[in-house]
């Protein structure tokens, strides 16, 4: 049976080979960390077949969205390769934008991917909204009560962040 925070001990906190040793009080690298191992990065030959699938589908909101949940839980992306998404999908740039925000990862650059890419002071301020939850979340102090609708990609990823915390700390409580 496996057990999260033993597997996260094992990975993240105790250096071994193959595994990375984060300070137990830096949890922001110990997203960065898991992210970067749990998550598809998508290499320079499978960009262009994303891209070109993307394409192939732009006409095709249905099979779109479902393409765009997929990207926003299980990828990291790069910022070029989000802004060319953003840029290529015709009529649903704002929910392209909403939708891979996670995908960028527990970074600051979020804010600067929403405002650059933003095609209208509305769709700004529509994904603003949308993405409140993300985009308040304080990885060094991430105390308060939550209200997350886990079918927008956002908070759901809010979700996942707390989640891993309480497993983070459930393996430092173990150590």
């Amino acid at each position: 049976v496996f057990d999260m925070q033993n597997g996260i001990s094992k990975k993240f906190m105790q250096g071994r080979e193959g595994g990375n040793h984060i300070d137990e009080h830096d949890y922001g690298g110990f997203l960065r960390a898991f992210y970067s191992t749990m998550r598809f990065k998508p290499g320079y030959k499978k960009v262009i077949p994303l891209c070109a699938k993307w394409a192939e589908l732009s006409n095709d909101t249905g099979n779109q969205q479902v393409l765009l949940s997929a990207m926003s839980r299980d990828f990291n992306m790069s910022l070029p390769i989000l802004e060319y998404l953003v840029h290529s999908s015709r009529g649903m740039q704002r929910e392209t934008i909403g939708a891979l925000l996670p995908s960028l990862g527990p970074d600051s650059s979020a804010h600067f991917f929403l405002g650059l890419s933003s095609p209208t002071l509305f769709d700004y301020i529509h994904n603003q909204v949308k993405a409140r939850n993300l985009l308040e979340f304080n990885l060094d102090n991430p105390t308060g009560h939550y209200k997350l609708d886990l079918a927008n990609s956002t908070d759901a990823a809010v979700a996942e962040r707390l989640l891993l915390l309480d497993r983070w700390e459930g393996a430092l409580d173990d150590k």
